[in-house]
């Protein structure tokens, strides 16, 4: 009886103990797949890209427009991947898009099994409607290296605002305040956003009416019934001067 009892309890060991062989076996391949399923989704292409000293900055693209200068190429790495030996010597699919304002991202240049990418060249800008809104041109690359599984990657995004040259217009009003004075007001479109203004009288009886802060103010307000000169700098767009007349007075002009 007892001998029977023990061939029992020791036939019972034998399969608690095969069944938690087995367990732990299949334990250790759901991990191993799960450490490489993991792996290869965390796999990704990363592209590191010295910016552009104009990203992000304005300037004038008038009626000779405005040449960026070139944006280099990226270097690459990929995270997930054992180690380098794990690569293949790439072969890069790549293209440049751009983009106008918020419009649709087009492609602008492509190349195809490369294994350097080449330096992107943007072209001549223009915004030669004088007066016109700021364009902002936009540019991103886009990269698959089809030989190390289509690992995909994207660049920042390099944009630049081009700046038509200024338009023009003033108008002149009696001042509320005294009959024999004026007001003059300005309106100035295009250009750089940073205006600066410096006014001057063309007739020397009247050479003392502007102060210092005045003659650099955009508008004018009560000063003599005479001509006057402005000159408009932004430091980028061509630079406006602008003769108001006394005879205008009522009138809106355009320079």
């Amino acid at each position: 009886m007892v001998t029977w009892i023990q061939h029992i309890v020791m036939s019972n060991r034998k399969k608690t103990t095969n069944i938690s062989y087995f367990f732990s076996v299949y334990i250790c391949v759901c991990m191993l797949c799960l450490n490489h399923v993991s792996t290869a989704q965390s796999a990704q292409m990363h592209l590191f890209a010295i910016k552009p000293d104009w990203n992000e900055k304005e300037y004038c693209g008038g009626d000779f427009g405005f040449k960026p200068a070139p944006i280099n190429s990226p270097s690459i790495s990929y995270s997930g991947m054992r180690s380098s030996s794990d690569l293949n010597q790439p072969s890069y699919n790549c293209t440049w898009q751009q983009r106008v304002n918020a419009g649709n991202w087009e492609p602008v240049s492509t190349v195809k099994g490369v294994s350097f990418i080449p330096s992107f060249y943007p072209p001549l800008l223009y915004n030669n409607k004088a007066g016109s809104e700021h364009i902002r041109y936009s540019w991103r690359l886009l990269v698959d290296d089809v030989a190390n599984g289509g690992q995909h990657g994207e660049s920042d995004i390099y944009s630049i605002l081009i700046a038509s040259n200024m338009l023009v217009s003033y108008s002149v009003t009696p001042s509320s305040m005294d009959s024999k004075k004026i007001n003059i007001d300005l309106n100035v479109a295009g250009g750089l956003p940073v205006k600066k203004f410096q006014w001057v009288t063309t007739e020397k009886s009247n050479m003392d009416v502007l102060t210092s802060a005045k003659s650099q103010q955009q508008n004018l307000k009560d000063v003599a019934d005479s001509m006057y000169q402005v000159e408009i700098r932004d430091g980028g767009c061509l630079n406006e001067v602008v003769v108001v007349s006394k005879k205008n007075k009522n009138n809106n002009n355009s320079q």
